[in-house]
């Protein structure tokens, strides 16, 4: 019976980011990702606004095996610093626990709302280049509060989860080597999509590298906390008007 808010998607929403990747004679060692705009490339993009889009989403405890789900979704935040994100909420429609509508205190029935959420960027493999986005509460524990069956299923979601970013182009940071391109050179993504996955409860990345192992838990109706794994995508774009974000992978 539990299930978890849906954190973040909100995501983050989030947005390009550069997982800047180094060359050496034998292989390509990736640097950590750093955001960067097409005004500045290579440069800090603070304050660039983003918005993102979600599809069906869910939640699931485990070992309790409760399932929340949404069927879509909308996401806001900007982009505050070098690898960090902020002002980051994700609003879920039509989110059910079994046949129990799920909504957040004065939202309509099955509209969930996330805390207010910060972003971090983080490599998941310098071997692959591969970079993702780590939802956090900005303040207090609690990544998500939300009642479902009319008031009687209090639930609370906490802690972190992290989705693997994509959608960005371009190369190695110099020296460059033959077919490779620099950040200079690299494209910028029309949209980047934030992917969440999970496996009975589990979710498929728990850590940056280098790092500790962290994920969602998640309390139904005041029981103890269990791990949780949640499963969206959410594509995103910067806000009209904004300078674009980019990122190499």
């Amino acid at each position: 019976m539990k299930r978890m808010r849906m954190v973040g998607l909100c995501l983050i929403a989030v947005f390009a980011l550069t997982a800047l990747a180094a060359s050496t004679a034998s292989a390509v060692t990736y640097e950590k990702p750093v955001f960067y705009t097409k005004a500045t490339v290579g440069l800090v993009a603070p304050n660039v606004q983003f918005t993102g889009t979600i599809g069906v989403a869910s939640l699931e405890t485990s070992p309790a095996k409760s399932i929340i789900k949404c069927t879509k979704g909308t996401a806001t935040g900007e982009v505050t610093g070098p690898t960090t994100t902020g002002n980051q909420f994700t609003k879920f429609e039509g989110c059910t626990l079994g046949t129990f509508n799920c909504e957040s205190a004065g939202e309509p029935t099955g509209t969930l709302n996330t805390e207010n959420l910060d972003g971090v960027l983080g490599q998941i493999s310098k071997a692959t280049g591969k970079v993702g986005e780590r939802l956090k509460p900005h303040s207090g524990i609690y990544l998500a509060q939300f009642t479902c069956d009319g008031g009687t299923i209090p639930v609370k979601a906490k802690n972190s989860v992290i989705g693997e970013l994509t959608g960005g182009a371009g190369g190695a940071i110099p020296p460059l080597h033959p077919g490779e391109t620099g950040v200079e050179e690299g494209k910028f993504a029309a949209s980047a999509t934030l992917a969440f996955k999970q496996t009975a409860g589990k979710q498929a990345i728990l850590n940056f590298e280098g790092e500790g192992p962290e994920q969602i838990e998640a309390s139904l109706n005041g029981a103890a906390y269990e791990k949780s794994g949640q499963t969206a995508s959410v594509k995103i774009v910067s806000v009209p008007g904004a300078s674009n974000l980019g990122f190499t992978k």
